[in-house]
């Protein structure tokens, strides 16, 4: 498969427009059909930036390494994650290396945060139930969907990791 080929293919996969594409890569559109036509050779630089929008390698999107990506469809089908789900670990996926690392801070911090109230101003001694109503606005959320965020946005924040040390 091509790399014109396989562009096409994630993007139809991931569900994204291109204008959220060509906004996330700071180009135009016609520029990026470019791209999936096979009309144009794609930097290093953008080559990296859609290799990390769609959490796969940059040698699968060069055809180097045939393997199907774990994409996020597949872990929201694995997980039988909702739509409001699925929203914000696309968008989560989307931030800056800088901001997702902000966000699993946060998200440690809440954690860790035993101190923390509920909404009626009851003390909350279990640290999921902070994150869950930091994250949720309510503590009636299950555990494993509480779970499923932290291991996801690990995994996202390691894939990013091994792709800028790449």
């Amino acid at each position: 498969m091509t790399l014109s080929e396989r562009l096409i293919e994630l993007r139809k996969a991931s569900g994204f427009s291109l204008k959220h594409i060509t906004n996330y890569l700071g180009m135009s559109i016609s520029g990026y059909r470019k791209y999936e036509i096979g009309e144009n050779d794609i930097s290093t630089d953008k080559l990296e930036k859609i290799a990390d929008l769609y959490g796969v390698s940059t040698d699968y999107l060069l055809g180097r390494d045939n393997a199907e990506p774990n994409t996020l469809e597949q872990f929201v089908k694995d997980y039988d994650m909702s739509d409001v789900e699925e929203a914000i670990l696309k968008r989560y996926s989307l931030l800056p290396k800088s901001s997702r690392e902000e966000f699993v801070n946060f998200l440690k911090a809440s954690i860790s945060d035993a101190d923390s109230t509920n909404r009626d101003n009851q003390p909350i001694v279990d640290s999921s139930d902070s994150l869950k109503l930091r994250l949720f606005g309510t503590v009636d959320v299950p555990d494993e969907k509480l779970e499923e965020v932290i291991s996801y946005a690990s995994y996202v924040k390691n894939k990013s990791d091994d792709n800028q040390d790449g």
